[in-house]
Protein backbone atom coordinates (compact mmCIF):
# COMPACT_ATOMS: atom_id res chain seq x y z
CA UNK A 1 0.00 0.00 0.00
CA UNK A 2 1.34 3.42 -0.96
CA UNK A 3 1.28 6.22 1.58
CA UNK A 4 0.53 9.90 1.13
CA UNK A 5 2.06 12.44 3.50
CA UNK A 6 -0.48 15.20 4.19
CA UNK A 7 0.03 18.52 5.97
CA UNK A 8 -3.21 19.65 7.63
CA UNK A 9 -2.71 23.38 8.14
CA UNK A 10 -4.50 25.44 10.79
CA UNK A 11 -4.00 29.18 10.46
CA UNK A 12 -5.56 32.56 11.08
CA UNK A 13 -7.00 34.46 8.15
CA UNK A 14 -7.09 38.21 8.88
CA UNK A 15 -10.02 39.75 7.01
CA UNK A 16 -9.10 42.07 4.19
CA UNK A 17 -5.42 41.13 4.29
CA UNK A 18 -5.14 38.72 1.38
CA UNK A 19 -1.46 39.48 0.78
CA UNK A 20 -0.69 38.47 4.35
CA UNK A 21 -2.81 35.33 4.01
CA UNK A 22 -0.96 34.33 0.82
CA UNK A 23 2.39 34.96 2.53
CA UNK A 24 1.35 32.71 5.41
CA UNK A 25 0.18 30.02 2.98
CA UNK A 26 3.56 30.22 1.22
CA UNK A 27 5.39 29.83 4.55
CA UNK A 28 3.24 26.82 5.48
CA UNK A 29 3.85 25.30 2.04
CA UNK A 30 7.59 25.65 2.58
CA UNK A 31 7.29 23.89 5.96
CA UNK A 32 5.10 21.15 4.49
CA UNK A 33 7.51 20.52 1.61
CA UNK A 34 10.49 20.49 4.00
CA UNK A 35 8.66 17.87 6.08
CA UNK A 36 8.09 15.67 3.03
CA UNK A 37 4.38 16.37 2.52
CA UNK A 38 2.83 15.80 -0.89
CA UNK A 39 -0.54 17.43 -0.11
CA UNK A 40 -1.21 20.51 2.03
CA UNK A 41 -4.81 21.08 3.13
CA UNK A 42 -5.81 24.60 4.20
CA UNK A 43 -9.01 25.70 5.98
CA UNK A 44 -12.39 26.48 4.54
CA UNK A 45 -12.58 30.08 3.26
CA UNK A 46 -9.00 30.77 4.36
CA UNK A 47 -8.43 33.20 1.48
CA UNK A 48 -11.39 35.56 1.80
CA UNK A 49 -12.69 34.91 5.30
CA UNK A 50 -15.94 33.48 6.53
CA UNK A 51 -19.23 35.34 5.92
CA UNK A 52 -17.73 38.79 5.47
CA UNK A 53 -19.91 41.81 4.62
CA UNK A 54 -18.14 42.22 1.27
CA UNK A 55 -18.16 38.54 0.29
CA UNK A 56 -19.75 39.23 -3.10
CA UNK A 57 -17.22 41.93 -3.98
CA UNK A 58 -14.11 39.90 -3.09
CA UNK A 59 -15.19 36.51 -4.45
CA UNK A 60 -13.22 35.33 -7.48
CA UNK A 61 -13.71 33.18 -10.53
CA UNK A 62 -12.29 29.67 -10.41
CA UNK A 63 -10.04 28.62 -12.08
CA UNK A 64 -9.32 31.93 -13.81
CA UNK A 65 -9.03 34.20 -10.76
CA UNK A 66 -5.79 35.69 -9.46
CA UNK A 67 -5.73 33.62 -6.28
CA UNK A 68 -6.00 30.33 -8.14
CA UNK A 69 -3.11 31.41 -10.37
CA UNK A 70 -1.01 32.38 -7.33
CA UNK A 71 -1.76 29.06 -5.61
CA UNK A 72 -0.65 27.18 -8.74
CA UNK A 73 2.63 29.12 -8.59
CA UNK A 74 3.09 28.06 -4.95
CA UNK A 75 2.21 24.44 -5.75
CA UNK A 76 4.81 24.47 -8.53
CA UNK A 77 7.46 26.15 -6.39
CA UNK A 78 7.09 23.67 -3.54
CA UNK A 79 6.10 20.54 -5.48
CA UNK A 80 2.84 20.16 -3.57
CA UNK A 81 -0.82 19.60 -4.23
CA UNK A 82 -2.82 22.26 -2.37
CA UNK A 83 -6.41 22.24 -1.15
CA UNK A 84 -7.45 25.79 -0.29
CA UNK A 85 -10.80 27.38 0.60
CA UNK A 86 -12.06 30.61 -0.96
CA UNK A 87 -15.18 32.48 -2.02
CA UNK A 88 -15.93 31.61 -5.64
CA UNK A 89 -18.03 33.85 -7.87
CA UNK A 90 -19.85 32.41 -10.86
CA UNK A 91 -22.32 34.63 -12.68
CA UNK A 92 -24.22 36.38 -9.87
CA UNK A 93 -23.73 33.64 -7.26
CA UNK A 94 -21.05 33.09 -4.62
CA UNK A 95 -19.99 29.66 -3.38
CA UNK A 96 -17.93 28.44 -0.44
CA UNK A 97 -15.42 26.47 -2.51
CA UNK A 98 -12.38 24.32 -1.81
CA UNK A 99 -10.02 24.22 -4.78
CA UNK A 100 -7.32 21.69 -5.60
CA UNK A 101 -4.20 22.76 -7.50
CA UNK A 102 -0.85 21.15 -8.14
CA UNK A 103 2.44 21.69 -9.95
CA UNK A 104 0.69 20.87 -13.23
CA UNK A 105 -2.07 23.44 -12.65
CA UNK A 106 -5.70 23.46 -11.66
CA UNK A 107 -7.09 20.05 -10.67
CA UNK A 108 -10.65 20.76 -9.54
CA UNK A 109 -13.01 22.21 -6.97
CA UNK A 110 -15.76 21.23 -4.57
CA UNK A 111 -18.46 23.66 -3.54
CA UNK A 112 -19.88 23.26 -0.06
CA UNK A 113 -23.19 21.47 -0.48
CA UNK A 114 -24.95 22.15 2.81
CA UNK A 115 -24.43 25.68 4.08
CA UNK A 116 -25.14 26.54 7.71
CA UNK A 117 -27.92 28.95 8.62
CA UNK A 118 -25.42 31.83 8.72
CA UNK A 119 -23.71 30.85 5.49
CA UNK A 120 -26.91 30.83 3.43
CA UNK A 121 -26.95 34.62 3.77
CA UNK A 122 -23.67 34.77 1.85
CA UNK A 123 -23.27 31.58 -0.19
CA UNK A 124 -25.25 29.35 -2.51
CA UNK A 125 -25.11 25.62 -1.83
CA UNK A 126 -23.00 23.71 -4.32
CA UNK A 127 -24.07 21.35 -7.02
Amino acid sequence: MDTLRVAAVSMNSPLGQMDQVIETIAARCREAADDGAELAVFPELVIHGHCTPNTWEIAEEVPDGPTTRKLIELATEFGLVLSVGLSEKENDLVYNTQILVGPDGYIGKQRKLHCSRDEVLFYKGGR
